[in-house]
């Protein structure tokens, strides 16, 4: 088997037809946590070039896998080629192989370290048919274009297949008219490809090994290969177990499995670490949001490589706000707002807000706030946003109504012989210090400490009907009337 392939690592994943520099993974050896390369699935686009493209159902579902993509102003020209360091990068990633971030000594003279494909080339060294057939080519060509028959040799290889495996060595005398056109060293690779169905030839019986392979034959060849490993998942699934979590918070994840001794797990691009008892654990982290495939590649020992494919979705939890207590309706004109802040996601404290003002919280992320109300619904927005600019908002309505005073009178006799009667008592307000008194329509003084108040009141003749009545400053009264009657023996 080659070597490469040992390097393999999940399924056809992170296939980008347009190939930025990737993002760096951290080594292993000095983090527990390492940087997974993985592109976010994005679904749902909608190319304007491709309409009812021979290749639109591959090219659309590897969009939906988040496998492929396109350029600006959505377009994906189909019928352009590939570039060898394109390819090249387009395999590491598809495959998941092994590479250094950049290599300090590159394996071709026309490769230079800080070149952004440099690491893919020397990934796929082995795997991506070599310019010449000899050996000693000094040369990668990164800006060539490829050709359909380099693009077959390096499908098998990355996939894995040995020649060996090649059932009908005749296949290709007996389907194409131009076999001799094919380069000889090439000729089993392209054989195994076209007896496993991972390729297929032109029209007029025609295999044209040397015209340029377009993005559109490269997109559908991968779907179909996509396809046809389906089954040896579940094959593989029964001698490998892999568990992964479909959703993380922080970006943090674990892949943990087993798998019989001497098994290689390589998981988009990095080297599990087997135990004695064929057991890993490999701690992983994403860098931004998004849904993201992850691609195991398992080499059994006797047998060629095969993938596990999963996929994590990435998306930070908000903050939580939780408030203790508090009560819908209330009476007194202020209430106190208390609570716990906290990110899921963090260690780190939101900021707080309640409205626009910024409230404090303690290290355990408690907040007080005592917050005045206004007669009627009192609307209370609370807002907790992360360092990483998640946020979440509590809306909590408080109704103040307050009550009418609370009116005291002492004693009052029902008849009288005396022509004079003190009238007195208390007034108490739990929001008004200043509650107004009246006697009979006459203001009273009232006590500012002791809320008391005293009258003395002339009676006339007969009946006599006092009035007190006592308003706050929300116009809330209470009123206490009393008859005495005046009698003369």
């Amino acid at each position: 088997m080659n070597v490469h392939c040992k390097k393999l690592s999940s399924l056809l994943v992170a296939f980008l037809l347009t190939v930025p520099p990737a993002v760096s993974m951290a080594a292993e050896s000095t983090v527990t946590i390492a940087d997974i390369h993985a592109s976010p699935v994005t679904a749902n686009k909608v190319f304007r070039d491709v309409g009812n493209h021979w290749a639109a159902n591959a090219i659309y579902s590897m969009t939906q896998y988040g496998i492929i993509s396109g350029y600006d102003e959505n377009i994906f020209k189909p019928g352009n080629s590939i570039t060898r360091e394109e390819l090249s990068a387009l395999l590491a990633r598809s495959f998941s192989l092994e590479w250094a971030d950049m290599p300090e000594v590159t394996s071709y003279q026309d490769v230079q370290p800080d070149r952004w494909s440099a690491s893919y080339i020397e990934a796929v060294k082995g795997i991506f048919p070599d310019p010449s057939i000899k050996e000693a080519s000094a040369e990668f060509l990164p800006a060539a274009a490829v050709t359909r028959e380099e693009f077959a040799v390096a499908l098998v290889k990355v996939m894995g297949y040995s020649p060996q495996k090649l059932q009908n060595p005749d296949i290709l005398s007996t389907s194409f008219r131009d076999v001799d056109k094919i380069t000889e060293a090439y000729r089993n690779d392209i054989a195994l490809a076209v007896e496993l169905k991972l390729v297929q030839g032109q029209s007029g019986n025609m295999f044209a090994p040397q015209a340029l392979i377009s993005r559109a034959e490269v997109a559908s060849l991968l779907y179909r290969a996509i396809q046809l490993s389906v089954q040896e998942e579940a094959d593989l699934l029964k001698i490998v177990t892999l568990s992964i979590p479909e959703q993380t918070a922080n970006g943090t994840f674990e892949i943990s499995g087993s798998a019989p001794s001497g098994t290689i797990v390589v998981i988009n691009g990095l080297a599990a670490k087997m135990e004695a008892d064929g057991s890993f654990r490999m701690p992983l982290r994403m860098g931004q949001e998004g849904t993201y495939n992850i691609v195991a590649a398992v080499t059994v020992p006797q047998q060629r490589v095969r993938f596990i494919r999963k996929k994590i979705t990435y998306q930070l939890a908000d903050p939580q706000i939780s408030v203790f207590g508090l009560s819908s309706v209330v009476t007194k004109n202020n209430v106190e707002l208390t609570g716990k802040v906290s990110d899921p996601a963090s260690e780190l404290l939101p900021v707080f807000y309640i409205g626009d003002e910024e409230v404090s919280l303690n290290k355990y992320g408690e907040f007080y706030k005592k917050m005045d109300l206004e007669e009627g619904n009192n609307t209370f927005v609370l807002k907790a946003v992360t360092n990483k600019g998640r946020f979440a908002t509590v809306t909590k309505v408080v109704k103040f109504s307050p009550p009418a005073p609370v009116l005291t009178i002492s004693d009052i006799a029902k008849t009288t012989k005396s022509s004079t009667i003190t009238v007195s008592g208390t007034v108490k307000d739990i929001n008004d210090e200043d509650v107004e008194v009246y006697l009979n329509g006459e203001y009273l003084d009232v006590d500012d400490n002791l809320g008391t108040f005293s009258k003395t009141f002339t009676l006339s003749n007969g009946p006599n009907t006092i009035t007190v009545s006592a308003q706050n400053k929300y116009s809330k009264i209470s009123t206490v009337v009393k008859t005495i009657e005046l009698t003369f023996d």
